[in-house]
């Protein structure tokens, strides 16, 4: 086995262990803002440059702060899914940067993108709408008169 087959394996190990964590914190995170009475979230983000990060999170319902606490699934890069403590509002925050990272990772780097994540508490559903930037060049040629 190749060194970049070796890469591959484990980049593809480690992306289906974030795709469990994600699934298992989708559903926590639910159960956590049933119990507080949020019924949806708006979240927007903004990267670029290599940096990116969450600018605001919007919460209605009869809760309009993301307070407690609960258990989270991390996925490393080397070794099993682990568990950790965190507050809410972390949680939801970290949930979307596994998320970007899942479905577009490298949503910070170069032009960047920004975007969206819609929480429906009723529906149970995370949706992401994400805007990749990239610079385009169209060049022309053009050769006029004799040779």
């Amino acid at each position: 086995m190749t060194d970049i087959d070796q890469f591959l394996a484990r980049w593809n190990e480690r992306n289906e262990r974030l795709r469990a964590a994600n699934d298992a914190n989708r559903e926590a995170i639910f159960d956590a803002l049933v119990a507080i009475g949020a019924e949806r979230i708006e979240i927007t983000f903004d990267g670029y440059g290599d940096s990116g990060q969450i600018d605001n999170v919007a919460v209605t319902g009869r809760s309009e702060t993301l307070t407690g606490e609960m258990t989270v699934m991390c996925a490393p890069w080397t070794g099993p899914n682990e568990a950790h403590t965190c507050k809410l509002d972390e949680a939801v925050e970290a949930h979307c940067y596994a998320l970007l990272e899942q479905e577009h990772t490298g949503w910070q780097d170069n032009d960047g993108a920004y975007g969206t994540f819609v929480f429906d508490v009723a529906a149970r559903t995370v949706t992401l709408e994400c805007h990749t930037r990239f610079t385009d060049v169209n060049t022309s040629i053009h050769n006029f008169g004799e040779a």
